[in-house]
């Protein structure tokens, strides 16, 4: 079973997308006024729990590519099938000309 992900931009929630065991890491971008972060999710190659990471340091983003060293990373959550889930706030920037927009990302281990 994979990694659940859902957002909710003020309409409610809808799903996102699921990441599982043999899919590579997925990621979001968060551009708050003050610091830009990167989340990076996965599902463990054993299926038995998902982790959430938070770039520790500014990274490079260009085009649809988001540049980040392994050890720039830092868990901040681990999920477990029947676990409580794990929510986040982030503001998203379509392009450099579209305005932000924030949203609720909510991740579950199913």
């Amino acid at each position: 079973m994979p990694l659940k992900i859902r957002v909710n931009n003020g309409e409610g929630w809808k799903d996102a997308g699921t990441v599982g065991p043999k899919d590579p890491p997925g990621s979001l971008s968060d551009h708050k006024a003050d610091r830009n972060n990167v989340y990076v999710f996965t599902c463990s190659p054993q299926d038995t729990a998902s982790r959430i990471f938070r770039s520790k340091k500014p990274f490079v983003e260009y085009d649809n590519t988001r540049i980040i060293g392994a050890g720039d990373l830092e868990v901040i959550a681990e999920l477990r099938r029947g676990g409580p889930s794990f929510e986040l706030q982030i503001t998203l920037r379509e392009s450099e000309v579209v305005a932000v927009r924030d949203v609720a990302v909510r991740f579950e281990h199913v």
